[in-house]
């Protein structure tokens, strides 16, 4: 998930919060000393038109992160922050459907019974993304699902597995083809043990550091 889609997601879910809290404050909570207002609240109209034009930037938000972080990491069995993860994304279908229904429906009994299944998926969606922000580690590093393994951000979500532990590097001197009479390979890569003089003790040589054969007489220079 890129840093757009991050703050993206976080102010819409801000502003549906706030707003939304803000509605039921001002509607249920407040009463108006006037028995004849339409409204409890001055501001009472004005939360709720902004709560109504910041859902469906909420919803296309949501829409933005379904495949590319939601999908991705609940199909790799990511553990950080897994289970607020995934309360918060189920009540998202619910808030929604309900919040929609609000705007057509009549019925004095189906408008309560919308107003509270709203109103309480709306709780769970919020405190699940706090908890969700909270729970996730801040530090780049996600382990996977078998608690090892680390997911490297990118910038685009997309994850990448680092090696624990690179193998140490070997010699890796070309041979010469050519070992010296006497002479014995060492254990060590690249590494040849030359004789001594008094036969009786041996130090290790590179096999370049060797003395080269000299060439042998042809048979014409033989009988010169």
């Amino acid at each position: 998930m890129s840093r757009f889609e991050k703050w993206f997601v976080f102010l819409t879910s801000a502003l549906i919060a706030l707003t939304g809290a803000g509605y039921y404050w001002t509607k249920y909570l407040v009463e108006s000393s006037d028995p004849w207002a339409a409204v409890n609240h001055p501001l009472e109209p004005w939360f709720l038109r902004t709560h109504i034009l910041v859902a469906p930037l909420l919803v296309f938000a949501l829409g933005l992160i379904t495949t590319r972080h939601i999908w991705r990491h609940l199909r790799n069995g990511l553990r950080g922050g897994r289970r607020s993860g995934i309360v918060t994304a189920l009540v998202v279908v619910p808030m929604v459907v309900t919040g929609y229904l609000l705007q057509v429906i009549t019925h004095e009994g189906w408008l309560m019974l919308l107003g509270y299944g709203h109103l309480g998926f709306g709780a769970i969606y919020a405190v699940g993304a706090v908890l969700h922000e909270i729970f996730v580690p801040k530090n780049g590093k996600r382990p996977n699902g078998n608690g090892n393994g680390n997911e490297h951000g990118n910038g685009k979500g997309q994850a990448q597995t680092m090696p624990a532990q690179l193998p140490a590097a070997e010699d890796a001197r070309p041979s010469t083809g050519f070992t010296a009479p006497g002479a014995t390979i060492d254990s060590s890569p690249g590494r040849v043990r030359r004789p001594s003089r008094d036969g009786t003790a041996s130090k290790p040589c590179a096999p370049d550091a060797l003395p080269l054969p000299l060439p042998r007489a042809s048979a014409r220079s033989r009988r010169r």
